[in-house]
């Protein structure tokens, strides 16, 4: 890389596409509030699957987590991580994972379960007690799966979040309240128009 400071026109061209890059940064992520360091993720900012299950421990050099759900449970961390695509279409889910997930507000979001959770169930109940138990949920979402050249995008970090209410069953549609209020671009996709 040396070299490149050697090469006057090269290295002036470089510092200017890196100048127009740092000009054009919306939003400067920051640790998540409610999070330990051991977990290298922030605030607001993109990830890949890869790069979230790497970052919570699963995904090593030495193995690797197949994971395509929209909810996973760290169980020896007792975490709830939800993955939450806002613009589901037909080619990419079926009819039964066709949640109605959207933001009512900044600060409250609408999510619903898997179809086969129960408010009986393990999960369902870990769900509903989070208000006591104050076990961490994380939340991941995205816009759509892919964009209009096929490319999986990534999921916006935006943070923790706390139950707020519920209703139904198998799904169980809930509120939850959010720690951070969700930042303008995630809103502008997320809010149910």
């Amino acid at each position: 890389m040396y070299w490149l400071v050697e090469h006057p026109y090269a290295y002036a061209e470089l510092r200017d596409v890196l100048h127009y890059q740092y000009e054009k940064i919306d939003i400067v992520g920051r640790p998540i509030p409610g999070l330990g360091a051991e977990f290298p993720l922030e605030l607001y900012c993109n990830y890949t699957i890869d790069q979230i299950l790497a970052a919570l421990g699963l995904h090593t050099p030495w193995k690797h987590k197949h994971f395509q759900e929209g909810v996973l449970y760290l169980e020896d961390r007792n975490m709830d991580v939800f993955f939450v695509t806002l613009v589901k279409s037909e080619k990419d889910y079926s009819p039964t994972t066709m949640y109605q997930d959207y933001a009512v507000n900044e600060r409250v979001f609408h999510w619903q379960s898997q179809s086969r959770t129960s408010v009986s169930s393990p999960t369902g109940q870990r769900y509903i007690n989070q208000k006591h138990t104050k076990h961490p949920v994380l939340f991941f979402v995205r816009e759509k799966k892919r964009n209009e050249n096929g490319v999986t995008l990534p999921y916006t970090c935006v943070g923790l979040a706390d139950y707020k209410s519920h209703s139904g069953s198998a799904p169980i549609t809930m509120e939850w309240t959010m720690r951070e209020p969700l930042p303008a671009f995630v809103l502008d996709v997320a809010v149910r128009g």
